[in-house]
């Protein structure tokens, strides 16, 4: 199951809740509950700490399922936009962010999940998830790999209200990586 959103950060200057309403399709195509509640994220976070992020994970049960939602609070975090420009060729593959401080990678785009996710006019393609949060002394890495195994990264360092650009070349495929980069000051 893809989830998008937020489409941004959430700076943390007071408690955030995190409502989940999940829904399956039975066989006669009607929606049927999975699972809906609400999460409170506190502001004080707590938890294991990797410099400049902190990993927690909740657990919300309902009478049918449980839900785990993992989330990660950024110290000092500033807010990249990003967007993804085909340039030459077509891509088939996925697109993946990730820091050098935290290895866990937040897909972007996944041409296999595309169904409304397509390139627009202008070449750039439609993101599952066009935001990410990056502690201000860490690298932001965006990979791309193509279907048939195929892969590179361009490698960002977050800059206070900033733009940035680079290109990415991936077998026969040329993109052009472009960032926007401002403070998530609440």
């Amino acid at each position: 199951m893809i989830l998008t959103g937020p489409k941004r950060g959430l700076a943390v200057c007071e408690d955030i809740y995190v409502e989940t309403d999940l829904k399956v399709k039975d066989d006669l195509v009607q929606d049927r509950e999975l699972s809906k509640g609400l999460i409170s994220i506190r502001s004080a976070s707590t938890g294991p700490s990797v410099t400049g992020y902190t990993l927690q994970t909740k657990s919300l049960a309902t009478r049918l399922s449980t839900v785990d939602v993992t989330y990660t609070v950024v110290d000092r975090a500033l807010e990249g936009t990003i967007a993804v420009e085909v340039l030459q060729g077509g891509f088939h593959g996925k697109i993946t962010a990730y820091t050098a401080n935290m290895q866990y990678k937040l897909v972007l785009y996944d041409s296999k999940e595309a169904d409304a996710m397509t390139v627009d006019d202008c070449g750039v393609l439609e993101l599952m998830r066009p935001v990410v949060s990056v502690y201000v002394k860490d690298l932001l890495m965006i990979a791309a790999q193509t279907s048939d195994g195929k892969s590179e990264r361009i490698v960002f360092t977050p800059r206070i209200n900033a733009r940035d650009e680079g290109p990415l070349a991936v077998g026969a495929t040329k993109l052009r990586v472009k960032l926007c980069w401002s403070v998530m000051d609440p």
